[in-house]
């Protein structure tokens, strides 16, 4: 109940990004997550069922990770169809193996090639965020998703009982959603609202996509011969410059962070997390040389 609290308030700050889509998921695992725990108290005899919707749990629990590497406009709601979709039905597959001729559920097994390909789906969705500041809470992601396959897989630890797993599982990523709502109500310590821009945009979105951003603004940086890069630790300035010319420079890395962010949040998005500044802003329909910023 806890989880499914913090999912639902974090739809207010999601729905002004692409990020919403990727919300979704969370919820439904979530509930499909609390409904496969309410099962196991209802029908604790029907193992071979209970591993077939575990099993399910863990699927549905990795959308939201690769959700999120899909989440650019436009093509954001297409991810879902060609990847996330094509996906669980790849994975999927030993479901549809567990009926027997008699229509009786056997147990699901997954052999060594499934297990590879199900943790390297894993791998990289709760990769992403190594190197943010949810770092923790998305090992810990990680880690309970593996309990809920381990048990289901031929290489099944000894003595590492399916309940046991289960109920380990659920632990660990209640902690993981706890410590993920303590870190994101921790405010960036960087005191220029540009760099608590890029802060905020990298820890929700991963650092795949913050690589490619930091990859374009400082494209656009070495054409314009801008005094600043953009590193992952916020932005690097040139040394001497005086306050002139930094202003200028924070004018235009402005302008064209929100016309590239335009395909990931809304310029409300931006203007919230700006608006703490009072020395420069620029209006958000503001656009850069367009000519000089090729799409990616």
């Amino acid at each position: 109940m806890f989880a499914i609290l913090v999912i639902g308030m974090a739809v207010r700050t999601l729905r002004l990004t692409t990020l919403v889509i990727a919300w979704r998921w969370a919820l439904g695992a979530t509930l499909v997550w609390m409904f496969a725990l309410s099962w196991s108290f209802a029908a604790p005899d029907r193992e071979a069922l209970q591993d077939l919707l575990w099993y399910a749990v863990s699927l549905i629990s990795l959308c939201p990770g690769i959700a999120v590497l899909g989440a650019r406009r436009p093509g954001s709601a297409a991810w879902t169809w060609f990847v996330v979709l094509p996906m669980l039905a790849v994975l999927g597959w030993p479901m549809l193996t567990v009926l027997g001729g008699d229509n009786r559920v056997a147990s699901v097994q997954l052999e060594i090639p499934q297990l590879i390909g199900f943790v390297l789906v894993l791998l990289m969705g709760s990769g992403n965020y190594i190197g943010t500041k949810f770092w923790s809470s998305s090992c810990m992601y990680a880690v309970a998703v593996c309990l809920l396959v381990a048990p289901l897989s031929t290489m099944a630890p000894e003595g590492l009982s399916d309940v046991r797993a289960r109920q380990l599982a659920g632990l660990i990523l209640g902690a993981a959603v706890a410590i993920a709502v303590v870190q994101g109500r921790r405010s960036s310590s960087h005191p220029s609202p540009l760099d608590r821009l890029w802060d905020d945009f990298r820890n929700s979105f991963g650092i795949v996509w913050a690589n490619r951003l930091q990859e374009r603004v400082n494209s656009v940086a070495r054409q314009k011969s801008w005094p600043l890069e953009l590193t992952p630790f916020g932005i690097l300035w040139s040394e001497p410059l005086t306050d002139h010319d930094r202003h200028e420079a924070s004018v235009k890395l402005e302008e064209t962070l929100r016309w590239l962010l335009r395909r990931f949040v809304d310029p409300s998005w931006i203007d919230d997390r700006l608006k703490s500044s009072g020395n420069f802003s620029v209006p958000a329909v503001a656009q850069p040389e367009t000519t000089s910023i090729q799409e990616g």
